[in-house]
């Protein structure tokens, strides 16, 4: 009886809350393009592994990672929030950008 009743329950609430299937697809699609938005930015930051970084450039540079960082988590958390994808591609521009111009001079 009690396992009928939390069935009830839980059918109640899924019929109360149902979750689109437009909006799991859209979900889908901003995790896949953050995670390829990260593949793409670290294949581009792996061209500039071992040359040295001025040392007041490196604490932009930390918090710019901690943003893309953030930035990530909340797509993890909200992956409907499309905003952030923009948000998170000119911040791993900004780095790159930065690092660029740091090892060509």
């Amino acid at each position: 009886m009690a396992a009928s009743l939390s069935l009830a329950v839980g059918l109640a609430w899924q019929l109360r809350h149902p979750v689109p299937p437009q909006a799991d697809f859209r979900a889908e699609l901003v995790q896949r393009e953050a995670e390829a938005l990260t593949l793409e930015y670290q294949a581009a930051l792996d061209q500039f592994e071992g040359a040295p970084m001025p040392a007041p450039l490196e604490p932009t540079l930390a918090t710019l990672d901690r943003s893309a960082a953030d930035i990530r988590a909340a797509i993890a958390s909200d992956p409907e929030a499309v905003f952030l994808l923009d948000q998170l591609r000119r911040t791993y521009a900004h780095r790159l950008s930065l690092t660029q111009r740091a090892v060509t001079g």
